[in-house]
């Protein structure tokens, strides 16, 4: 911890004094007013939208097909339930998240039966580059009608992107296209507010004994409580270096970092334990079950590093 608090004392020096703050606030990263999605993406039109008072829960936006009304489309854009260093440890834990939703409507009574019939990769386009996400396909009973759901998860730091959808089994059989089609233009079209992208880096502390790391975007860095100042050290210059190539050098982080060269970032921001999203609809049709918090059988759990809340440097 020695490390730890020299690090907070080196940042305040750089950042002013800091402000106590008892638990991670998840306000600080609400996509109210920070994302911006397509009104019409891919021929749906957008009908409704929702933005929840709890900042975890996020917002939603509701597309309809014009030349079929039944198809309809829940969008969901939230705080990331986790700090992943890339897309399939976060891929791996939105799909397990996924199947417990999933699992947790049939445990209470919403559909008589539900099962995973296929899981994949997407990919889709940005103007930042190629994004990787999971694709799950289900098949659903309710009220004795077979249903055919999806579920689109990506990983946009420091954001959760899920796409919902769910219709009749036998259903127009381009709904499927239709689909992939929408959700390649809504996740292509979301663009989120510069601030947020660039946001300050933030550490997390994390128990002792656990291994460090830090986010796909270099904008989160997860210490142990036990780390030495050498393993900081190489952490920060990390995020520095993933922070560059996403485009956000900070302050004592300039210009582009040729290659075996790191600069180090500028200040950052400590906390405690991340609050966990909150529950989200999984579906149309579907009420709002909450997501069960679930061990992975990963090392290292990138959902939620906890330990005592620290300073939070402005």
């Amino acid at each position: 911890m020695l490390a730890l608090a020299t690090l907070a004392l080196a940042l305040g020096a750089c950042a002013g004094a800091p402000a106590k703050r008892d638990a991670y606030d998840p306000a600080a990263r609400a996509p109210q007013g920070a994302v911006s999605v397509p009104d019409r993406p891919a021929g749906f039109a957008l009908v409704s939208s929702q933005r929840y008072d709890d900042p975890r829960a996020g917002s939603t936006w509701r597309y309809a097909a014009d030349s079929h009304p039944e198809l309809l489309v829940d969008a969901f854009v939230y705080p990331a339930a986790g700090i992943w260093p890339d897309d399939e440890a976060a891929g791996n834990d939105l799909a397990a998240i996924m199947r417990a939703e999933i699992e947790a409507t049939v445990e209470a009574g919403m559909y008589e039966a539900a099962e995973v019939i296929r899981e994949g990769r997407i990919h889709v386009t940005r103007p930042d580059g190629d994004l990787p996400g999971r694709h799950l396909r289900m098949a659903l009973t309710k009220d004795g009608i077979g249903l055919i759901s999806h579920a689109h998860l990506f990983y946009l730091p420091p954001y959760t992107v899920k796409v919902r959808s769910t219709f009749p089994a036998y259903g127009n059989t381009s709904f499927d296209a239709r689909l992939k089609s929408l959700v390649e233009a809504f996740v292509g079209g979301i663009v989120v507010d510069q601030a947020v992208l660039c946001r300050p880096l933030e550490i997390h502390v994390a128990p002792p004994g656990t291994a460090g790391w830090v986010a796909k975007d270099g904008a989160d860095l997860v210490v142990p409580g036990d780390a030495g100042g050498e393993a900081i050290g190489e952490l920060m210059f990390e995020a520095a270096r993933r922070a560059l190539s996403s485009g956000c050098a900070r302050a004592g982080s300039t210009g582009v970092v040729p290659d075996g060269a790191v600069q180090p970032p500028g200040p950052a921001r400590t906390h405690g334990a991340e609050a966990g999203a909150a529950g989200r609809g999984t579906d149309a049709r579907a009420g709002p079950p909450a997501s069960p918090a679930l061990g992975h059988g990963h090392d290292r759990d990138h959902r939620h590093p906890t330990h005592i809340a620290t300073a939070l440097l402005p």
